[in-house]
C-alpha cells in the first residue's frame, strides 16, 4: 500500500529557503526578541508554499538553544485549520514576516544573559514532484542572539 511508504519525518524542501535574522543582535534580559523571517522560492518556476509565516498559521515553530545546549521551544498553541494555508509562490519571490519571542511552554526563552541560537522551522503538507501524494515538507533557518544583563530596573522586573 502506497500510504505505508509515506515518510514520518518531513522531507527537507530543496525548492525553498528560509532566512532568519534578528532585528538586533544584543538583547537585554527581560526584553522581547524580534526576528525577521523570509521564505524564498529558490527555483525558476512557481512552487506551492505556505501563504503565511506567522506563528498563528500553525506552520511555524522553533527552539531557542543556549550555550549549554538547553532547548526551549516556541509555537502557536492553537493550530489554524483554515484551508488557505498554501499558495503559489512565483519563481524567485518571497514572503516575509516577523516574530516576537519571549516565552514558551518551558518558561522564558531567554532566561539569563547568554549566547543563544534561534532555530525556526516551517513545516507544511504539500505537493512534491517526486511524490504521488502530498507529503510533509520542511525548511529551517537560524540566527544567533546574545542576551545581555537587564538594561534597567524595568527590564530586570520583566525578567522575573
Amino acid at each position: 500500500m502506497d500510504q505505508d511508504r509515506t515518510p514520518i519525518i518531513p522531507l527537507l524542501s530543496d525548492r525553498l529557503t528560509l532566512v532568519v535574522t534578528g532585528v538586533v543582535n544584543n538583547v537585554p534580559l527581560g526584553a522581547r526578541v524580534r526576528i525577521n523571517l523570509a521564505l524564498r522560492n529558490a527555483t525558476d518556476h512557481p512552487v506551492v508554499a505556505p501563504s503565511s509565516l506567522s506563528l498563528k498559521s500553525g506552520v511555524v515553530r522553533g527552539q531557542v538553544v543556549d550555550s549549554a545546549g538547553r532547548m526551549r521551544t516556541f509555537s502557536w498553541i492553537v493550530v489554524n485549520e483554515a484551508h488557505d494555508l498554501l499558495s503559489e509562490l512565483a519563481a524567485g519571490a518571497r514572503i516575509e514576516d516577523s516574530l516576537t519571542l519571549f516565552q514558551g511552554p518551558e518558561g522564558q526563552l531567554f532566561p539569563s544573559p547568554d549566547s543563544y541560537r534561534i532555530v525556526v522551522e516551517v513545516t507544511w503538507n504539500g505537493p512534491d514532484s517526486d511524490a504521488a501524494v502530498p507529503v510533509d515538507l520542511v525548511v529551517t533557518g537560524a540566527t544567533p542572539i546574545t542576551g545581555t544583563p537587564p538594561a534597567d530596573a524595568a527590564y530586570a522586573e520583566a525578567a522575573r
